[in-house]
């Protein structure tokens, strides 16, 4: 940062990109080689690591194929939508292989007393009541923004087939973060299904006051609550008194959240050249224009779209089914629904690199190789995190205020 002629480790994204099409359908690649994410390929499993490149490298070979035969970019063969059927898929196997417990959390929900649920985070009969108690009150609050109740219901049910189908992702896989894209969020679903003018102005004007739930898919509470309870097992903390704790803190994080935002943007100014990054498009401008777009010129039922939801979240559920069946089946169907993930495209080049390596490990040392390469690359996670708080810390005290490509530590 100080000397531009001191040579620097090309560690950040760097994005490459083909000059004519069709290739150029592809879009741009980027590739990065932060040491933490080699680290944290290291552990996932091995068909999971194999799936998430060869299925992010297939879907650029859709984009190029499309192109070679005319389709426009943007639209065919709706990788954006085949993600969020993936999404449901995904819901609908918890569901189907969880419908033993399901059907005990019922009962128990209902007054039976078989089964011993003392030791988990919360009663089935509390955690039951609270769920439908949770999704009336959020029915309530979407029909006061002006959402019809029915409208509502199918916005919410669709929501949480997405959060059930990313806590599952964070559960068995501890992904740091699983993004949809804000163009597949549940109000453009139910406009591409059945058309705009099947929902009332006031519906689609309630939608777009619930651009917060569909931004990114990212910002889910029960992603940090599920690591929280997976230490807490480990720990053998009681899950009981940890889910208190976790219910007190989300109602002071709550406040402080409304507040610090109110005291940001009113102190700063939300529209301002101190106000820097995409918030003010994103969070201000974006899902009015839409909105706007959508009473103007009401678009009708897209047959493609609808038909690449039900893609996704068939092919899911194969997925699943042959990983179950075939113990030798190599793809996973978490690789199929990271496959258009802003992330996992950025992430793809660590995670093949290191798939790799992985690979030729296990098949010539074993898991004893497995064993003895584990901690470097623990290692590296490891190092790069303390290398860039002390970074902070130096900038902090000295003032320097580093660009973010200066070096380890600015992700």
């Amino acid at each position: 940062a100080f000397c531009p002629g001191f040579p620097q480790m090309p560690l950040q994204v760097q994005y490459f990109q083909a000059e004519s099409m069709p290739w150029l359908a592809a879009g741009r690649f980027p590739i990065c080689s932060f040491p933490f994410l080699y680290g944290l390929a290291y552990l996932l499993p091995l068909e999971l690591g194999f799936s998430v490149w060869f299925f992010l490298m297939l879907s650029r070979l859709e984009l190029v194929i499309a192109a070679a035969v005319g389709y426009r970019q943007g639209v065919f063969p709706y990788l954006l939508q085949q993600e969020l059927g993936a999404h449901w898929g995904v819901a609908a196997f918890v569901v189907w292989t969880a419908r033993g417990h399901l059907r005990r959390v019922w009962q128990r929900a209902w007054g039976a007393r078989e089964g011993n649920d003392a030791e988990e985070p919360m009663r089935y009969s509390v955690a039951f009541w609270g769920f439908v108690l949770g999704m009336l009150a959020m029915m309530a609050f979407a029909t006061t923004a002006g959402l019809r109740p029915i409208t509502a219901l199918i916005y919410f049910m669709g929501l949480m087939g997405i959060v059930l189908a990313q806590a599952r992702i964070r559960a068995e896989f501890g992904l740091p973060k699983v993004g949809l894209c804000c163009a597949v969020g549940m109000g453009d679903v139910m406009q591409r299904v059945t058309g705009a003018t099947s929902w009332t102005p006031r519906d689609r004007t309630g939608m777009t006051l619930l651009w917060f739930l569909s931004r990114s898919h990212a910002n889910f509470p029960i992603l940090n609550e599920i690591d929280s309870f997976r230490i807490g097992d480990q720990s053998n903390i009681s899950l009981p008194s940890l889910t208190k704790v976790i219910m007190a803190t989300a109602i002071v994080g709550i406040v402080a959240a409304f507040w610090s935002m109110l005291h940001v943007t009113y102190q700063t100014g939300y529209e301002s050249a101190k106000f820097m990054g995409p918030a003010v498009p994103a969070f201000g401008s974006a899902p009015w224009t839409k909105l706007a777009n959508s009473l103007s010129y009401p678009p009708k039922p897209d047959i493609g779209a609808s038909l690449a939801y039900i893609l996704g979240i068939g092919f899911t559920v194969f997925l699943a089914a042959m990983r179950i069946r075939f113990i030798w089946w190599p793809f996973h169907p978490i690789g199929y629904l990271l496959k258009g993930s802003y992330e996992m495209l950025r992430l793809w080049f660590p995670i093949f690199i290191t798939w790799l390596i992985k690979s030729l490990i296990l098949r010539y040392g074993g898991m004893r190789l497995y064993r003895r390469a584990y901690p470097f690359f623990i290692g590296l996670i490891l190092g790069e995190f303390v290398a860039g708080f002390l970074r902070t810390i130096v900038d902090l005290v000295l003032d320097l205020y580093l660009p973010a490509v200066s070096g380890l530590g600015g992700i």
